[in-house]
């Protein structure tokens, strides 16, 4: 009878205090979380948290601490860390992304010189999370 009081109790004081699902430790890749101390996972609901990307990679939001919240689906927004590729200028052709950083995701166009071409003949090249999908450099074709 005790235990199923106490089972009562905890269940409301959760709901009270909006903690009823709990979030695991985060896995973020390139990323490490603030002041982490493993024995304070699983959170509860409304806990939040920041955490910073390693050079060379951003969060989403571009901060360099990025708070993160635990909600009943989750952490929110989703911890990630994505790649930061600078764009140098095309050998043997040119693209108005020179000069530019870009994340990873972003598809750059590219225009070679007559009688050269990007590996594989693409006209674009992706930021990609090992950087870009192929050197921006137009070889001869």
């Amino acid at each position: 009878m005790l235990l199923l009081i106490n089972v009562i109790l905890l269940l409301w004081v959760s709901i009270v205090q909006g903690q009823v699902g709990l979030c695991n430790f985060p896995k973020i890749n390139h990323g490490i979380l603030y002041d982490e101390e493993k024995p304070l996972f699983p959170a509860y609901t409304g806990r939040f948290f920041y955490y910073s990307c390693e050079y060379n990679f951003a969060s989403p939001s571009k901060s360099f601490w990025t708070r993160i919240t635990c909600t009943e689906e989750g952490w929110s927004p989703t911890p990630r860390c994505l790649r930061l590729c600078f764009f140098p200028f095309v050998e043997n052709g040119h693209s108005a992304s020179s000069g530019q950083t870009h994340v990873e995701g972003d598809t750059v166009q590219i225009v070679c010189d007559k009688g050269y071409s990007l590996q594989h003949g693409e006209s674009t090249i992706s930021c990609a999370e090992s950087g870009w999908s192929t050197p921006p450099k137009c070889i001869p074709s």
